[in-house]
């Protein structure tokens, strides 16, 4: 006998277990979704704080950066020991040359550019002055200029033990004229004549006696307010070998080219700009000279 199963319809017409599976599907779908959404949130919540950390950690290294290079920039110019021999270390540079830099800041970009300049041949023939000689009747040179500061003289370079003869060249391109007797040729004439002495430098012979041999005529002088006024204010020119004081801390020397309008003393400095754009006191200059030597 066969028999119809009876069905039971809510009253849309649905049949209560129809109802109950898609209620059910609809859940699981919901579910999922609402799943997904939070996962989806939780991911973009992580991928923020991801964010934030990543512009908080540049924004850190950036500072941190520019605090370091404005603090390295400083100590530079200033010639701090630590750093200046970090970065002349890292090009080669020799020890004599990052000392030179560590007591006299203004020569740091001279050392700095030694790399440059490794192994090149300095030859004093070639060398050009006519401009100097052009702008001030005393020339004004440097130890450390690139023209002929990496030369070798004596025991080291130039530029670090070469105020001698760029001192004399100073004063015998004024009294001559002649712009062949640049700083290089007249450290090669000391060095030839026996005016340079191992570990000291150049000898006092050499502004008196190789003055001479160069045809300049010049005379020893004690060294006082008065002789160095009195013979600038005569057209002469001197060298003062300076004791430890204003000029150095050891021993150096330095030029005295004429009088200012105030009768200060103008001084040519060869191992400092600085000093050399200053006029001097005369006894202030006299009280520091171990011996001078004029020039006629």
């Amino acid at each position: 006998m066969y028999t119809r199963s009876t069905i039971s319809m809510d009253e849309y017409g649905w049949s209560a277990g129809y109802a109950d599976r898609r209620d059910d599907k609809l859940s699981a779908r919901t579910r999922r979704r609402q799943q997904a959404m939070r996962t989806e949130r939780q991911r973009e919540i992580r991928r923020r704080k991801h964010r934030q950390k990543s512009r908080l950690g540049l924004r850190k290294r950036t500072l941190v950066l520019l605090l370091a290079v404005v603090l390295l920039g400083v100590m530079t110019w200033t010639g701090h020991t630590p750093v200046s021999r970090i970065l002349l270390a890292g090009g080669g540079c020799p020890k004599s040359l990052m000392e030179l830099a560590e007591r006299q800041p203004e020569a740091y970009t001279f050392v700095r550019d030694y790399s440059k300049h490794k192994g090149e041949a300095f030859d004093a023939g070639a060398i050009d002055i006519s401009d100097d000689l052009a702008e001030e009747e005393v020339p004004s040179f440097l130890q450390w200029d690139e023209r002929w500061g990496y030369a070798w003289y004596g025991d080291d370079y130039l530029a670090v033990n070469g105020c001698g003869p760029v001192c004399l060249s100073m004063v015998a391109c004024a009294r001559t004229g002649d712009a062949s007797l640049n700083p290089l040729a007249v450290a090669q004439f000391a060095e030839q004549h026996g005016y340079y002495v191992n570990g000291k430098g150049s000898a006092w012979a050499l502004m008196e006696e190789g003055a001479a041999q160069l045809g300049l005529s010049a005379y020893a002088e004690y060294p006082s307010r008065d002789t160095i006024q009195s013979a600038l204010a005569e057209g002469k020119t001197i060298i003062c070998s300076v004791m430890p004081g204003d000029f150095t801390t050891s021993g150096h020397f330095i030029v005295l080219a004429g009088l200012a309008d105030d009768g200060s003393v103008i001084v040519h400095d060869p191992n400092s700009i600085k000093r050399s754009e200053m006029t001097w006191d005369a006894q202030q200059i006299a009280d520091q000279t171990a011996q001078m030597w004029v020039y006629e």
